[in-house]
């Protein structure tokens, strides 16, 4: 409204429709402070820079990872058989024992993933080394008979994985469950994004 305003004081002729679009009020509580999310987190050897892995990434090439001792905050590692290519690391082995280790501080938790052809296949997820709590589960979330909490992997799309109660620090595994999962990406949201609709 304020560049209109200087607009017209420009050139008085101009008018101006009414917006389209108007963004949903502000529902933050007076003195809120919005805290910085774990930045956006690319998984492939190209834009990945913070794989903690002895050595890094062996790029384009299968090989098999050992987790580290420590992992720093806003860090992954990979533990077991993978290949990293430029935009994605593949899992490459049938090992249930395998999965990517990360450090973060959000409160919602989203990933870029999918399958490299095949039937869908389930990823299992863990916080803190436990099942994701069910208030603390994004709506792509589902668990099994044993109770354990996974996402089903079918097309290459964002899976909505964790949505804290507030804003959190937390260990985060992904363990595939075969070969052929591809992981691409992290993105984090605080508790002062607008709410919308996940599905």
């Amino acid at each position: 409204m304020v560049i209109q305003q200087l607009l017209k004081e420009a050139n008085p002729k101009l008018t101006f429709t009414e917006a389209k679009y108007q963004p949903p009020p502000d529902e933050g509580e007076a003195g809120k402070v919005c805290r910085r999310p774990t930045p956006e987190l690319y998984l492939g050897s190209e834009r990945g820079s913070r794989d903690h892995n002895d050595g890094g990434y062996k790029e384009s090439a299968a090989f098999t990872y050992k987790l580290p001792d420590k992992i720093p905050d806003e860090a992954f590692a990979l533990k077991g058989k993978w290949n990293a290519q430029p935009e994605f690391i593949r899992h490459l082995s049938d090992s249930s024992d395998d999965f990517l280790r990360l450090n973060y501080e959000a409160k919602a938790v989203y990933l870029v993933a999918g399958i490299g052809g095949g039937k869908p296949q389930k990823l299992f997820v863990s916080q803190d080394e436990k099942p994701l709590p069910t208030k603390a589960r994004g709506v792509d979330v589902k668990d099994d008979t044993t109770g354990r909490t996974y996402v089903e992997l079918t097309k290459k799309r964002m899976y909505y994985i964790v949505d804290n109660p507030g804003f959190e620090g937390h260990q985060l595994d992904l363990s595939p469950q075969g070969a052929g999962v591809e992981l691409y990406s992290f993105t984090f949201g605080n508790d002062c994004e607008n709410k919308f609709d996940h599905k």
